[in-house]
């Protein structure tokens, strides 16, 4: 008996322990996080051990830019002394959706954490760290679901085992002070540390997430490869030495604000005088943070000093910063505009995508000659086409402003045309009968038209005579051109592939000169017409993919019957005439007199009534 009872208890026990095991290990099982030593800190990496993609929020979490939570022990070799967290500690409002991280099922993401920068470090040496943290999740795939109230969310604790670290003491953060202030009135030097602060913080985030980043996700990443372009290990470097150099200078009190200046300019200063700020009219007009801002300013000047970049200005504005990162990486990294934007980071772009695989290759559309596109680009943004045997491009801005880019290549290195006007149209004349690549860049959030054609000099336009089919082979992307004249229809039908059929009224073979287009026919039609009325029309047969087609012009139906034409009555000029219509009356009255005398007989015999 007492034996059962044993493993009737023991029965129990194990099935309390199967009923409440999902409640503990489901959270477990759900993210797992592991630490590595790593220099002055640890490699935190999260991973994903569900078949579905999580939704992770970043806030307080060692995936933030900067460590904004006490979520490490920190203990040195002997425990005799846990590590005091000195970083921020943050008010926030809602979170937005640049502010989750998604992790695709079975995938990890990581992040390094320099502990010493965020936990007063007693003395050099071993530490035992480990990581005691929580993580809000949503299983939801999309940005519009993690913020929709109905979302269901759910936090999960994490810890980690301890691992040992060599940590090494780093001098307590100075926060950046005015060094001095020259014709600055009362509000100026009241507004002015305030702004300096701002500076600071924009200039130590940019930092952080920059050396922050593990160097498999460095090639890859969003932010640096926007304003710096293609990643190398010392261009990165110089970037980031930038950044901390600037942080010390603003640290130690060596600025020094010169407020006499009414130039229509943000600020200057003279290299050879570190580290004199002279502050202009913009400045005073400009927000605090974000784009072109107070604090970005700051950032800018003080990177000109030989002392922190030695910096250049080799492009003005966001939008140049941004083809200069695509065009020459060298040259971005030495431009103080790039310096500034990053740090700013309005809009917000990550740094990790969470991958550390390169993005992917720009993905140009395919423009048809003579045939309008209509697009938005937000700011900032760019968007890429490609045409091939076009003499000019021109874009239209709707709404906004964009800017024309025209390139030779499609890495975008051999810049033909540029064209950023504040008027409605830019034009860049281009030809060339081999392919271009387009970049449409939203100086500000835009909707735009965009066309690429050919002048009609230029055109090899061949004759199509109505009845005569012809049969052609035309390469994606590329035109032929045919001139019909006294047709009542154009068709193509294409055998292999699919070719579009664009008729014009004039060889200019612009958007306004279109009669009829493929655009009026099904999109997986073969056959593609176009009704004519016999005048001359200028076609263009454009490859959509490599095509084989049939060109075809019909020339209008003949009647085989005879035409009787009408004949008038002579006129009364003459005797002969005058005859002739007499002659036809009487005739008409004898025909009616013998009509009566052949009709009354048949009535009176009832056949008739």
């Amino acid at each position: 008996m007492h034996k059962v009872l044993t493993r009737l208890s023991i029965w129990l026990l194990g099935a309390l322990l199967v009923v409440a095991a999902p409640v503990t290990f489901a959270q477990q099982a759900e993210l797992s996080a592991s630490l590595q030593s790593s220099d002055n800190g640890v490699l935190f990496v999260l991973r994903n051990n569900t078949a579905d993609t999580l939704s992770v929020l970043r806030w307080e979490t060692p995936l933030e830019s900067e460590l904004t939570q006490d979520v490490f022990d920190v203990v040195s070799s002997n425990y005799a002394n846990r590590a005091r967290y000195s970083g921020r500690l943050i008010k926030r409002g809602k979170p937005e959706p640049q502010d989750y991280l998604r992790i695709k099922a079975g995938e990890s993401v990581s992040a390094v954490v320099s502990l010493a920068e965020y936990y007063q470090i007693a003395g050099d040496g071993q530490h035992n760290v480990s990581f005691n943290g929580e993580f809000e999740v949503h299983k939801q795939a999309s940005n519009k679901s993690i913020l929709s109230s109905r979302t269901a969310s759910k936090v999960v604790n994490i810890s980690t085992r301890p691992v040992a670290v060599n940590l090494v003491a780093v001098p307590e953060r100075a926060f950046a002070r005015v060094g001095g202030y020259n014709s600055c009135s009362a509000d100026q030097q009241a507004q002015l540390p305030a702004d300096l602060n701002a500076s600071e913080v924009i200039t130590r985030d940019a930092r952080v997430a920059l050396s922050s980043l593990p160097v498999n996700e460095r090639a890859s990443s969003p932010r640096y490869l926007h304003w710096f372009g293609e990643y190398s290990a010392a261009r990165y470097s110089t970037v980031l030495d930038i950044y901390q150099k600037a942080e010390q200078v603003m640290g130690d009190g060596s600025i020094q604000f010169n407020c006499n200046c009414d130039d229509q300019v943000f600020a200057y200063v003279f290299p050879i005088d570190p580290f004199k700020v002279y502050l202009c009219n913009l400045y005073w007009t400009a927000p605090q943070t974000g784009t072109d801002s107070r604090a970005g300013t700051i950032l800018h000047e003080l990177s000109h000093f030989p002392e922190v970049g030695d910096t250049d200005d080799n492009a003005y504005g966001a939008v140049s910063a941004a083809n200069l990162a695509r065009s020459d990486p060298a040259s971005a990294v030495n431009n103080a505009d790039s310096v500034e934007y990053f740090a700013e980071n309005t809009p917000f772009r990550a740094i990790s995508n969470g991958t550390g695989t390169p993005t992917p290759a720009v993905q140009y559309s395919p423009l048809q000659l003579g045939v309008a596109a209509s697009q938005s680009v937000s700011e900032s943004d760019s968007v890429y086409y490609q045409v091939s045997g076009a003499d000019f491009v021109e874009l239209t801005t709707l709404e906004g402003d964009a800017d024309l880019y025209i390139y030779s290549s499609a890495a975008r290195d051999n810049e033909l045309c540029q064209r950023n006007s504040t008027g409605s149209t830019d034009r860049c004349e281009v030809a060339s009968t081999s392919t271009v690549y387009i970049a449409v860049v939203g100086y500000a959030s835009s909707r735009y038209s965009i066309v690429a054609g050919r002048s009609a000099t230029s055109i090899n336009s061949e004759v199509l005579s109505p009845g005569n089919a012809q049969t052609r082979s035309v390469a994606a992307n590329q035109s032929q051109y045919f001139t019909v004249t006294g047709a009542n229809s154009v068709e193509i039908t294409s055998s292999v592939g699919d070719a579009d059929l664009y008729v014009y009224s004039n060889d200019s073979r612009n958007e306004s000169a279109v009669i009829c287009s493929s655009r009026n026919n099904s999109a997986d039609s073969v056959v593609d017409a176009c009704p004519l009325d016999g005048s001359t029309v200028f076609v263009t047969v454009f490859g959509f993919t490599d095509t084989q087609y049939v060109i075809a012009a019909s020339a209008p139906v003949v009647s085989e019957d005879p035409v009787v034409q009408p004949q008038s009555l002579p006129n009364d000029s003459g005797g002969g005439g005058k005859f002739s219509l007499w002659f036809a009356m009487a005739l008409t009255m004898l025909l009616m007199l013998r009509r009566r005398k052949v009709m009354l007989p048949l009535r009176r015999l009832g056949v008739m009534k």
